[in-house]
């Protein structure tokens, strides 16, 4: 069965030294399950010494089309301003068969702006 990219999150963050658990959670009531993220954009909190890291976790097949709509969704959300400013980092991971790919949300002059961090195999 394949891991899903939300574990897969897990433990890459726990092998770099990180405290790291999910903080989504599912509402299974009718008519349909929803998935409700912390912030409305964190999958996974993660912590160590002088680092606490908010990441929201996604697939990436062919393209980068999932990672750009988490980006766009985090920018929407006034709540990662205010993560940003009490010193917590932010973080989209896209998960493809072979590589994972990352993105740091940064705020300059009052804009959320992205940095692509090392891509790591």
């Amino acid at each position: 069965m394949p891991v899903s990219p939300t574990q897969r999150t897990l433990q890459r963050l726990r092998a770099q030294g990180y405290f790291a658990e999910v903080v989504e959670h599912r509402h299974s009531f009718a008519p349909a399950h929803v998935t409700v993220d912390f912030l409305g954009i964190i999958d996974v909190i993660a912590l160590r010494p002088g680092a606490t890291l908010g990441v929201q976790a996604t697939s990436m097949k062919d393209n980068i089309s999932n990672v750009n709509a988490r980006m766009r969704k985090a920018e929407a959300e006034p709540r990662l301003v205010h993560w940003l400013a009490a010193g917590n980092a932010f973080e989209v991971w896209g998960w493809s068969e072979n590589a994972l790919v990352r993105w740091r949300a940064l705020i300059v002059s009052g804009v959320v702006t992205w940095v692509r961090m090392e891509d790591e195999r």
